[in-house]
């Protein structure tokens, strides 16, 4: 495990941790290590995930710390699979510019465009209209909330907060990213949705996960090795 040494840094390697505890009990986390904001250099960690034989780098190292992982991970050819949270790292212009060094990397996307709800299609040539781009999950992620609660106001005929919370809670929504409904108080109150997966082939992003997303773009993950560092 390697995030940046931040509360949402730890809130990721500590549910992380829980998830594979629970979904695949048999792996064994080496190493749990936290590191500055900006970190210029990671040879000490990458140089201890050699040495213990870490079969995946998983986290989250961002900003201008994210090349510096990549890069040290090819120079010191570190034969671990790197799952990255994504943000810096999932950007077209990150990934344009060091997808070579990222090969067979997975990295967290979370949205690309398809045709989710008969909303998403609609949202996404909108956006594209008004801006030239196709909208990232953080603007996927502003309309849907602005959505959610301009409907929840809707159906509580009011906007007396009490009456927007309840509607909120119990409401179903349709948006641009799919069918939405918060958990239970006891679950998070959340407004959990599949994320998209992607891993880095040939120096470009394609998706491996949810499988349906995959099918729908006609790719599928491909086993390392070979490592960035062995490709030519």
């Amino acid at each position: 495990m390697l995030n940046e040494n931040t509360d949402s840094g730890r809130d990721f390697s500590r549910i992380s941790q829980e998830w594979l505890k629970a979904n695949a009990p048999k792996t064994e986390v080496v190493a749990d290590d936290f590191v500055a904001r900006g970190v210029p250099d990671l040879t000490p960690q990458l140089a201890k995930y050699k040495r213990l034989g870490a079969g995946a780098i998983v986290g989250e190292v961002y900003g201008t710390a994210a090349p510096v992982l990549f890069r040290q991970w090819n120079e010191l050819r570190v034969p671990a699979l790197i799952a990255h949270m994504g943000t810096s790292a999932s950007a077209d212009s990150f990934v344009a510019e060091h997808g070579a060094e990222m090969e067979g990397s997975l990295v967290n996307v979370r949205w690309i465009p398809g045709k989710y709800t008969d909303l998403s299609e609609p949202m996404v040539e909108a956006y594209k209209k008004k801006t030239g781009y196709t909208p990232s999950n953080f603007a996927v992620q502003a309309h849907d909330a602005a959505l959610v609660v301009l409907e929840a106001i809707r159906a509580a005929g009011s906007t007396e907060p009490a009456k927007v919370a309840a509607a909120l809670e119990s409401g179903k929504f349709i948006a641009a990213w799919g069918p939405r409904q918060f958990t239970s108080l006891a679950e998070g109150h959340r407004m959990p949705v599949d994320t998209i997966i992607s891993q880095v082939q040939n120096g470009k992003k394609v998706v491996v996960y949810p499988p349906a997303a995959a099918a729908s773009q006609g790719t599928s993950y491909k086993p390392v090795p070979p490592w960035a560092w062995e490709k030519k």
